[in-house]
């Protein structure tokens, strides 16, 4: 006879056998993570896992801001370093960029100023000519 309250039947673990295709994509991801230092991944995977920022900021041994700037500039370097990789796979093929040309057009506002700003988004680490992300 079961220890459990009337009606109650206990969870069974939920079934999921992912596809090739799945653990393909999860395979390529571990590879992104590669791209970063391990502080870093570390920041990025238990996001992945679905971590609180308080757990993240524990195991990480940050605060919580310095935790979220770190996440946010490992993700930009990890899509950074993908966009590079694919204009240099696709230079011989003649593939299209990844990036829209939106930039090429002009602005609604009309505000020429702003295009010479530095992208806030990036903390500063485009300052200097030269860089590669």
């Amino acid at each position: 006879m079961s220890t459990c309250g009337y009606g109650y039947t206990p969870e069974r673990p939920m079934r999921v056998i992912p596809s090739a295709a799945a653990i393909s994509r999860m395979e390529e991801c571990f590879d992104w993570l590669l791209m970063l230092n391990p502080e870093d991944a570390r920041i990025v995977w238990l996001r992945a896992e679905g971590a609180r920022w308080r757990q993240v900021c524990i195991r990480a041994g940050v605060v919580r801001s310095t935790a979220w700037r770190r996440w946010v500039a490992a993700l930009l370097t990890i899509s950074k370093k993908l966009e590079k990789l694919d204009k240099s796979k696709g230079k011989g093929k003649g593939a299209k960029p990844l990036t829209a040309t939106a930039r090429n057009q002009p602005r609604e506002s009309g505000a020429e100023a702003d295009d010479n700003r530095p992208d806030p988004s990036n903390f500063g680490r485009d300052t200097f000519p030269g860089f590669d992300a």
